[in-house]
């Protein structure tokens, strides 16, 4: 079997491609998804409504969920730019574009209230 997320976070476009992997990755239910055989659902070819739904379906009770989520956040905050893409911890790139600009807000409000 291939090991599409292996593959997924080794890409040179990938700005979670300059770390090394992680011992919480060893644990993710995409580990052992057969990339060949089953295509990669992570990176759909569209951003209709419906093209992560399996990829949504997989990473939902993985138990490294939080982790791949703060570990896209983090390369993809960190990153000039903020190149999103891919489903990492369950959300698309739109998602975790939203959820960071809505943590910036609340982050502003705080330091002007304060």
């Amino acid at each position: 079997m291939t090991n599409l997320r292996a593959q997924t976070m080794t890409r040179p476009t990938n700005p979670l491609a300059s770390r090394e992997p992680e011992d919480w990755r060893l644990d993710a239910k995409c580990r052992d998804w057969d990339h060949e055989l089953q295509g990669d659902p992570w990176h759909p070819d569209s951003d209709l409504p419906g093209a992560y739904d399996d990829a949504r379906k997989i990473c939902a009770g993985c138990p490294v969920l939080a982790a791949c989520l703060r570990a896209a956040v983090d390369a993809e905050s960190s990153s000039y730019g903020a190149l999103r893409f891919g489903m990492y911890g369950g959300t698309t790139p739109a998602e975790r574009s939203a959820a960071l600009r809505k943590e910036q807000r609340e982050r502003a409000a705080r330091r002007a209230a304060a």
